[in-house]
């Protein structure tokens, strides 16, 4: 008969929470993980908001998860990585992995963009675009049908111009038929469900100060209704870059203010949520 396995004793536990939230620090991670406090540095670029989230977010502790494999999506985001197959998770997280070995101070122009991109709406601060924030069901169903028309015509050694040429034929001589429309904004319409947005029909004759009237009063009935499920966060983003640095080097050199930094530091990576 197996001896029972011991329970860990708390120092065991801490260790191992600890573990959890200094895995950039340790290795195979510390060698890689570009932990320089550049915003603490003479001359620093300015700080920005995406800045300062992109250095929390990269230290999260499912972030270090995905770098050591120990998450069922790991394989999925290493296939996105380098081109090859579906992305399973939400992106968020594939952006930060896919950056986040590097300092904000080191990425370029593009990649802070595409990064403040599939960050989308976290912690507080909203990167979304217009259309990512409210859109036309209607709009996105024609652009589903002409996706859908373009990869019908679309053949091997093809330009573009050619295939562009060939869909404004078939559109001009094939529109739309009602029964395809439909197919189009059901599919839209389901895909913005299940990603939560509110779904609202406005009638097409309002005049344009009366419809953003009735958009405002409806938008406030239905979270009346339907509460969001994670509270609208504030973002008090300015603290967040000192407290990073405080707890990297209370971790490295065990000052007696570790334990007090530690749980200031872990409150606000447990925040975040990348869904």
């Amino acid at each position: 008969m197996s001896a029972e396995r011991k329970a860990p004793s708390s120092k065991e536990a801490r260790e191992a929470l600890r573990r959890l939230y200094t895995w950039h620090l340790r290795p195979p991670f510390k060698d890689n993980f570009d932990s320089t406090h550049w915003w603490a540095q003479e001359g620093h670029p300015e700080i920005e908001p995406g800045a300062a989230l992109y250095e929390i977010v990269r230290r999260h502790p499912s972030v270090g998860k995905e770098w050591r494999g120990e998450s069922p999506v790991s394989e999925g985001w290493k296939g996105w990585r380098w081109g090859v197959g579906p992305v399973p998770f939400p992106g968020p997280l594939v952006w930060t992995c896919h950056y986040g070995l590097k300092c904000w101070a080191k990425l370029t122009p593009t990649e802070r963009k595409n990064w403040e991109f599939g960050a989308g709406n976290i912690k507080g601060l909203d990167f979304r675009s217009q259309q990512f924030q409210c859109g036309c069901i209607q709009t996105a169903a024609d652009t589903t049908i002409a996706q859908e028309r373009e990869h019908a015509l679309r053949k091997e050694g093809q330009s573009v111009d050619e295939l562009i040429s060939l869909f404004d034929k078939d559109l001009a001589a094939n529109p739309p038929t009602e029964a395809e429309r439909e197919s189009a904004i059901i599919q839209r319409a389901m895909h913005a469900h299940r990603l939560g947005y509110v779904l609202l029909a406005v009638a097409p004759d309002l005049k344009r100060e009366e419809a953003a009237k009735v958009l405002v009063s409806s938008y406030r009935e239905y979270l009346k209704r339907y509460r969001p499920k994670q509270p609208i966060q504030r973002a008090r983003w300015e603290r967040w870059l000192p407290l990073v640095g405080a707890f990297d080097y209370t971790q490295v050199h065990w000052q007696k203010d570790g334990p007090q930094i530690f749980a200031r530091y872990r409150r606000i990576l447990d925040a975040i949520h990348f869904e």
